[in-house]
């Protein structure tokens, strides 16, 4: 700092002081400082298939066949909960997962498990999640299982497919 800097202060110190802005204390004078921050809901969802894209339908029955593994992330200290919707399932009014056909002339039914628990879809929506606290900081990974039977080894030539919604939400 420099002399005229210096100057300044004082000179501004000397006019605070010398305009009666402040009262005259005994022993001690205090004051209070508030202090507030904010943190905002974050929510994420990370997938990370494994085999989802290329399902062995010739093959015949798939028994908790893992095709990927969900991360779950919320800071929210109410919980929250997570759903997954099949599209074709939503669309047909199933309560079974439906890999349809192209053509949509032939489906093949599948049925689906969370974390090594059964998902009941109704009109192919369904909460695999509904919790009551936060995650922890690296979030909850879940595995996604899928069971089709033998009736899809006699499908005809087609690729089927159908589109798995994943859905967080704060409580």
């Amino acid at each position: 700092m420099n002399n005229k800097n210096i100057k300044t202060i004082i000179a501004a110190v000397a006019i605070i002081f010398s305009s009666g802005t402040f009262e005259k204390a005994s022993a001690q004078v205090s004051n209070t400082l508030s202090l507030s921050g904010d943190v905002a809901t974050l929510l994420a969802l990370a997938i990370a298939p494994s085999g989802a894209d290329s399902l062995d339908l010739e093959g015949g029955a798939v028994n908790d066949a893992t095709i990927a593994t969900i991360t779950e992330f919320c800071n929210d200290a109410d919980g929250y909960t997570v759903s997954v919707t099949s599209a074709n399932g939503q669309a047909l009014g199933t309560n079974v997962g439906i890999l349809q056909g192209g053509d949509h002339s032939e489906n093949a039914e599948y049925t689906l498990k969370y974390d090594n628990s059964p998902v009941s879809l109704l009109g192919g929506t369904a909460t695999v999640t509904n919790s009551n606290d936060k995650t922890v900081a690296a979030g909850v990974s879940r595995s996604l299982k899928i069971t089709y039977d033998e009736s899809s080894s006699n499908l005809a030539a087609d690729t089927y497919t159908d589109t798995l919604t994943f859905t967080i939400t704060a409580k």
